[in-house]
């Protein structure tokens, strides 16, 4: 399949959301998401390019450059991107597992919980 590689910032889903019952909260980090495909595309890599300071992110010691290879027990890169992003929306004080990999070659597990959007 054609390689296409987009820089889309997945603010919708890792941005926070308002505190009320039900609505979607975030992590406090933006991400670079590379695709392989166009109509049914799968993830080639997904790469954190902003953590906001002291963000849930920024507490769980996410930095710039680590890629999410794993949430909540399921692998990303060859995940289908409309698998992977439910997995994200999580509400205000739900928790969210990941894995990680450091651009040295480490791999971290964190579990964060999603906070409420600042306005």
């Amino acid at each position: 399949m054609q390689k296409l590689f987009a820089a889309l910032f997945l603010s919708a889903m890792l941005a926070s959301s308002a505190a009320h019952a039900g609505e979607l909260g975030g992590f406090g980090f933006n991400a670079a998401v590379s695709v392989n495909g166009v109509f049914s595309p799968t993830l080639a890599a997904v790469k954190i390019t902003k953590v906001n300071p002291s963000s849930a992110a920024d507490k769980a010691g996410i930095k710039v450059g680590d890629e999410i290879i794993e949430i909540d027990g399921h692998k990303v890169p060859g995940a289908k991107a409309s698998e992977i992003q439910p997995l994200m929306a999580k509400e205000v004080g739900q928790t969210i597992a990941m894995k990680l990999k450091r651009e040295s070659g480490e791999t971290i597990s964190v579990q964060m919980i999603a906070t409420p959007k600042v306005k």
